[in-house]
């Protein structure tokens, strides 16, 4: 299986840094879920998306949050939802 684009420029850019964890929120479970890019690079996509006028923080538990309401990771299952749904599990 070929490596997505996302996790390959990942990898170019994170390798160039000492750090292999970049620390997002105050909270490991989600910060080790942001920095799994491997397996989640649609959660940071979707994280850099939220990082709009509102507290960073917040913004990059956006993914995290979504995923644990509808009980997936999964970008299929993410992509279905509805935008009124996103806003009604954020706020």
């Amino acid at each position: 299986m070929t490596e997505s684009i996302l996790v390959k420029l990942a990898r170019e850019r994170f390798d160039r840094i000492d750090v292999q964890s970049v620390h997002f929120t105050k909270n490991d479970k989600i910060d080790n879920f942001l920095n799994d890019l491997e397996n989640y690079p649609h959660a940071f996509v979707l994280a850099c998306l939220m990082d709009r006028q509102i507290k960073a923080e917040k913004a990059w538990k956006i993914p995290f949050i979504v995923s644990e309401k509808i009980g997936s990771k999964n970008i299929i299952d993410l992509s279905k939802i509805d935008l009124n749904e996103y806003v009604r599990i954020v706020l």
